[in-house]
């Protein structure tokens, strides 16, 4: 049985530029490699919950040109004492931890996402753990090595076939479920939540019986961003806007209006491709043809 899987691809640059090239896939090796046990590079995610999660390299390969591993988002708490062993060691292939959940402490893996990179690319088996997630994990893997600043920053790249101009763009509409599935946006959403409220009561001001039956249909509210372009830009100048515009979204959620008609979600614009993995046990991943298929994409990218 095979499973349909999406790559995407980011392009690397250092956050801080320097005369010598950023060798990410190095520097991560190294970090990895240093690393005494997964446990020791385990990221907790929020130190005032007790049930914290974390993210972690389960495990990771490297070869001349590229570096690829798996990272896992756990769940801890309950499922600490039953992993207490396994995180002692070096990495832990995703069949034994799935073996273990099946064992009786299912669900503590809650997300996982493959990546691979080179020097100038990091491609990312789409999935519930984002780009900006796997940027902040390796930003704080590095850390120790390389100061208190970040090291790395990841921008989707834009697709070679689907590029588009900014002066094409009417507007980019993003969905209210965007705000309230990152934290650091929690007021928005709680402003979102009190504008929905009020607007729906000035539309009904005339009759308040209306009110309770709207606020029951209302689904949801986003917000429209609208451009206005005063004058042609470089076609370089039209694609790094648009790539900073993306680079904060790794999210259905935002929706692009061209002017010439048509809305499209913003990763229509990013490169990526979908290719197919056989299944072990029709549930993981074949993780060497993964690994196989995101190297040969990698190469076709330089």
């Amino acid at each position: 049985m095979k499973k349909d899987i999406t790559l995407k691809v980011f392009e690397i640059n250092p956050v801080t530029p320097t005369a010598i090239e950023l060798n990410l896939p190095m520097l991560v090796n190294k970090a990895l490699d240093e690393s005494s046990s997964i446990g020791s590079r385990a990221m907790q995610l929020n130190s005032l919950d007790p049930q914290a999660e974390s993210d972690f390299v389960a495990s990771f390969k490297k070869t001349k040109s590229t570096l690829f591993g798996c990272i896992v988002r756990m769940k801890t708490g309950d499922a600490t004492h039953i992993l207490k062993d396994q995180l002692q060691q070096k990495s832990i292939d995703l069949a034994t931890l799935a073996r273990e959940s099946r064992d009786g402490v299912e669900g503590f893996i809650k997300d996982t996402t493959y990546f691979l990179m080179d020097k100038k690319h990091l491609l990312l088996k789409s999935g519930h753990l984002t780009k900006k997630s796997v940027q902040t994990y390796l930003n704080w893997l590095l850390r120790g090595a390389e100061g208190e600043g970040d090291v790395c920053d990841f921008k989707p790249m834009l697709s070679r076939r689907d590029g588009i101009q900014l002066s094409e763009v009417r507007s980019i509409e993003i969905q209210e479920n965007h705000f309230r599935s990152i934290p650091e946006y929690k007021t928005v959403s709680r402003n979102l939540d009190n504008l929905k409220a009020s607007l729906v009561r000035e539309l009904v001001a005339d009759a308040p019986d209306l009110e309770e039956l709207l606020e029951d249909e209302l689904i949801s509210a986003s917000i429209q961003l609208h451009f206005h372009v005063r004058k042609a830009k470089k076609t370089e100048d039209n694609s790094s806007i648009l790539q900073a515009l993306l680079n904060s979204t790794d999210s259905e959620d935002v929706k692009v209006s061209l002017k010439k008609g048509g809305t499209v979600v913003a990763s229509t614009f990013e490169e990526k491709r979908t290719i197919q993995i056989e299944l072990i046990d029709d549930v993981l991943i074949n993780e060497r043809e993964l690994e196989a298929e995101m190297g040969k994409y990698a190469r076709e990218l330089t």
